[in-house]
């Protein structure tokens, strides 16, 4: 394979430096430079979208060289000690042992469960958290040809849609061109700007005014009929709010649990040394 021919060719200009080492049918390693090892399999992960064995080896290559060019950087750079990146490695290394004790900790013994009184407890605490920066409607919205028949009566049929649904979904059927029933979820402003051809300032001052909003263009009719709204300003809807509710409470407890830990460690810690004391 031309990619492991490549690999020989590396390993000769490379030679000058004593660790580096080319292992020949050795397993998974390729080449190994400085205590560090670069494996076929990689290599052929790199590779395996070349279109032919040339581009797979000058890729090969290519990537050898930068490696082991980073492995002999790193290891003439880390022969210059520098007290200050030692403290920052060593800083960075306790706090990743914490964070994974911290993590062990909290699956295994925090509670995490939350009952919904609590999430709406917390919401109606917290309104100021989750105030809305674009309206969100739920409806129904239609897209009507220009002339289509018993407009007036659809659109009286809309102001009940639930009780009426039987004689929208068949008026829809025969002639509508778009259709849909979002009675039990909430759309974005966006999301109804991309069903009918109003701009976000008109749609917001419609939305604070009226139930049903209708836009003509030169071919069209729709109707979007409201039956709940919250416009900007208002506080989200609790359903939407409680993906967030419960981030916020969970990190809380966890800041919690984890300080009653530390207390406990110290208290413990506290015990022994009076008792080693006396």
């Amino acid at each position: 394979m031309k990619q492991r021919a490549i690999i020989v060719c590396v390993a000769c200009a490379l030679c000058a430096c004593s660790s580096f080492q080319r292992k020949q049918q050795t397993g998974d390693v390729a080449v190994s430079l400085g205590g560090q090892t670069l494996s076929h399999t990689q290599l052929d992960e790199l590779t395996r979208q070349a279109s032919t064995p040339e581009d797979s080896a000058l890729l090969a290559d290519a990537y050898i060289r930068q490696w082991a060019g980073d492995v002999l950087f790193y290891d003439k750079a880390s022969k210059f000690k520098d007290p200050e990146i030692e403290e920052l490695v060593e800083a960075y290394r306790r706090q990743l042992y914490v964070k994974r004790y911290e993590d062990k900790l909290v699956n295994s013994k925090m509670d995490q469960t939350l009952d919904m009184d609590t999430i709406q407890a917390y919401y109606e605490k917290h309104p100021e958290l989750f105030r809305l920066h674009t309206s969100l409607v739920q409806g129904v919205i239609l897209t009507i040809p220009e002339g289509a028949p018993n407009l007036q009566k659809l659109k009286g049929w809309l102001q009940h849609p639930m009780q009426e649904i039987e004689k929208i979904e068949k008026y829809a059927y025969q002639y509508a061109t778009g259709y849909e029933l979002f009675v039990d979820r909430w759309k974005t402003s966006n999301q109804i700007m991309l069903k009918m051809p109003i701009a976000e300032d008109a749609l917001n001052a419609s939305l604070s005014s009226k139930q049903q909003i209708e836009v003509t263009d030169s071919t069209q009719v729709y109707i979007l009929q409201i039956t709940d709204k919250r416009l900007p300003g208002e506080q989200m809807p609790l359903e939407l709010a409680e993906p967030e509710i419960r981030k916020l409470m969970l990190a809380e407890r966890r800041t919690d649990f984890i300080q009653q830990q530390k207390d406990a460690l110290y208290e413990e810690a506290e015990k022994l040394f009076r008792i080693k004391r006396e």
